[in-house]
């Protein structure tokens, strides 16, 4: 069967909409699974520990954290020229790397060539910022091909050791 990434280069979606319809065509379709996952999630504050959770997580979550990021993003006052300077970005928790595609897809809509000079997805969870690695760094290179840059050079996964991250609340 056919690993998420490979479905995602496959169709060739690269963006938010691509990534989340590839999530929901992974999930099981027996509703007593679903709604497992579903309840697994704690209204968006469970640990994602395994592909069913992540794809259950942009299924039932997914819009609603583009529709937030949206509205940030286009409170960037001319974002134009912020992105015209160099800039790292910085996703902390990144996940599934959500916020770095909807900025990716925000840039393009805008039709914006943005002078990234590195994209920095931080996660303490392996499975998730290894396949983040995949998804933007297809959307990068999908999207802004021409430019001088190698974007799979500049994107840096970092990894948070376990025993450093308080998944309880203080």
């Amino acid at each position: 069967m056919p690993n998420f990434i490979d479905i995602f280069r496959q169709r060739g979606q690269i963006s938010f909409t691509g990534m989340r319809s590839v999530a929901m065509s992974k999930l099981p379709t027996d509703k007593m699974k679903l709604d497992k996952l579903y309840n697994d999630l704690k209204r968006g504050t469970g640990i994602l520990d395994d592909d069913d959770h992540l794809n259950m997580y942009l299924r039932s979550f997914g819009k609603m954290h583009k529709a937030k990021l949206d509205i940030a993003f286009n409170c960037i006052h001319n974002p134009s020229e912020l992105f015209g300077s160099p800039v790292e970005v910085y996703d902390w928790g990144c996940g599934q790397g959500t916020a770095t595609v909807c900025l990716l897809d925000f840039l393009k809509s805008k039709k914006i060539v943005a002078d990234i000079r590195s994209i920095n997805l931080i996660e303490p969870i392996m499975d998730e910022y290894r396949a983040n690695y995949y998804i933007i760094s297809g959307h990068t290179q999908k999207h802004f091909e021409g430019s001088s840059r190698i974007w799979y050079e500049r994107l840096k996964i970092i990894a948070l050791p376990r025993d450093l991250v308080t998944w309880e609340s203080d």
